[in-house]
């Protein structure tokens, strides 16, 4: 099972012109060259690839391992959320 590190990773090196040695945990998203702009772009990436929905208070992502942690966080409060239930008919 791949992990999430390594989906982050794969995301990042897919839009932006970084290698993966450079995606570290610790590498920082401004030394990646990851703007502002970068970071929305990037987190579309995630929403479509991890099939989250991101929350639409901004998120303080300063390194690659912070961006793992808000993944990982959302994977797993989106996971406790009970499904849609469509009602019965003809109830």
């Amino acid at each position: 099972m791949t992990s999430t590190f390594e989906r982050v990773r794969a995301i990042m090196t897919g839009a932006f012109p970084v290698s993966r040695h450079e995606v570290t945990s610790q590498a920082s998203l401004e030394s990646l060259g990851i703007d502002s702009l970068g970071i929305a772009e990037m987190l579309l990436g995630i929403e479509d690839k991890f099939k989250l929905s991101l929350p639409p208070e901004p998120a303080n992502l300063e390194t690659v391992a912070d961006v793992v942690e808000y993944v990982n966080g959302l994977l797993a409060s989106q996971a406790l959320k009970p499904a849609h239930i469509a009602p019965r008919s003809g109830a």
